[in-house]
């Protein structure tokens, strides 16, 4: 088995500690993702939970990118909300990332780090 973590460039740094991905490789290749959240390469939240959500798949499919996956090769999703009633943007902006292809996932509310982020998502690809 072989593993790799990293924090890829064009996504904002992951500071506190830990990476963006841990790839593994055996003889499949697994990646699971930090939780990503809608921020620019400044740390800079954007208003609004759509386009926080969508700079979260920008930085999911760059985070992907990097480790040669693409969002096709997602098999679950973990979501984080501040707020339930971003359900229904959540699962629009899924169904938008991945081209209506359904995965398992798990959305929840929780209370994120910092009160200007909106939602945080997890995925894991295999290829």
């Amino acid at each position: 088995m072989i593993l790799t973590c990293n924090s890829p460039s064009g996504v904002y740094p992951a500071n506190g500690g830990y990476a963006h991905s841990a790839l593994i490789e055996a003889p499949s290749r697994w990646l699971y993702t930090s939780g990503t959240m809608g921020l620019d390469i400044g740390w800079n939240a954007p208003a609004g939970v759509d386009a926080q959500l969508s700079l979260i798949w920008d930085n999911i499919s760059a985070i992907l990118a990097a480790n040669d996956f693409s969002v096709d090769h997602i098999v679950h999703l973990t979501c984080m909300l501040s707020d339930p009633a971003f359900s229904r943007a959540n699962a629009i902006a899924i169904k938008r990332a991945l081209k209506g292809r359904e995965v398992p996932r798990t959305v929840f509310s929780a209370r994120l780090l910092d009160q200007s982020w909106l939602a945080e998502i997890q995925v894991v690809a295999v290829k």
